[in-house]
């Protein structure tokens, strides 16, 4: 059951138009299905533990043994009235992404899964891969599925971009609960990673209210090149990729403001 529709039948002003017009008629919405209603934005606040628990992505069979094949799909769905303007990018990761968690690399060798072609609207598309389960896992150990990695489709918004299921591997090596994060005390932008780079890098940043959020890189001439995240973000801590293949070798510079929060970061793409 999805948890949330579009409806655009409501009239809205009539120059201004419903929020439908200005928001889901303009941009995709490619997301998976999460508890929005633990949300803070939306409802019950809860842990970024629990509100990222995933409907959207499965793991066959429920609980692995190391060396078995682990069927791994993803069902992406685009909540918007408009179509994706291209096919979406699902990346798999053990482990949160956010935090040190690495890629998992399918049988066939790659790492991206795409859908096999734009997602229309309101429509859903699903991807998969096979996956050989690793030893010595956790008992908290977890399966996490970002939709978009790269940032290639502008969104209504990314907050519904990543989420997680639970591996239990049969060998877990403990009983331990991975603890719930704690809510930043700040805002803060890091230094991208790595840096020098070419042509990806990742910038992290932390938020530590509601805010409209926005983070742009810009050439020494100060012409904004790209836009990383440009939306209304809960608290928490992320991280926005930059790939910089189209652009020349130089020092750019990354800036965030968030609320009344601005700082800047210098980055230098070597060829």
């Amino acid at each position: 059951m999805i948890d949330y529709g579009v409806d655009p039948s409501s009239l809205g002003d009539p120059v201004l138009g419903t929020f439908w017009d200005k928001n889901y008629l303009t941009k995709a919405d490619p997301a998976l299905v999460l508890p929005w209603r633990l949300d803070s934005l939306k409802g019950i606040f809860g842990t970024e533990n629990i509100r990222f628990y995933c409907k959207s992505l499965h793991v066959s069979p429920a609980a692995p043994a190391p060396g078995d094949t682990a069927h791994i799909s993803v069902t992406v769905h685009n909540f918007s009235l408009k179509n994706t303007t291209g096919p979406v990018t699902v990346r798999l990761y053990l482990g949160d992404p956010d935090a040190g968690g690495t890629p998992i690399i399918g049988l066939s060798g790659n790492v991206n899964l795409t859908t096999a072609q734009a997602i229309p609207a309101r429509e859903r598309a699903t991807v998969s891969t096979d996956w050989i389960v690793p030893g010595g896992l956790s008992s908290s150990a977890r399966v996490y599925a970002v939709v978009d990695p790269d940032n290639a489709i502008q969104e209504v918004h990314e907050d519904n971009n990543k989420g997680f299921v639970s591996l239990r591997p049969s060998d877990a090596t403990g009983v331990e609960e991975e603890p719930a994060p704690e809510m930043p005390a700040q805002f803060a932008l890091s230094q991208n990673y790595p840096n020098p780079f070419n042509p990806t890098t990742a910038v992290s940043y932390q938020l530590s209210a509601v805010s409209k959020t926005k983070i742009a890189v810009y050439d020494m001439l100060g012409r904004e090149v790209t836009v990383l995240v440009d939306e209304l973000k809960s608290p928490g801590r992320y991280t926005a990729t930059w790939d910089a293949s189209r652009y020349a070798s130089g020092v750019y510079v990354c800036k965030m403001t968030a609320g009344g929060f601005v700082s800047s970061k210098k980055m230098l793409l070597v060829r």
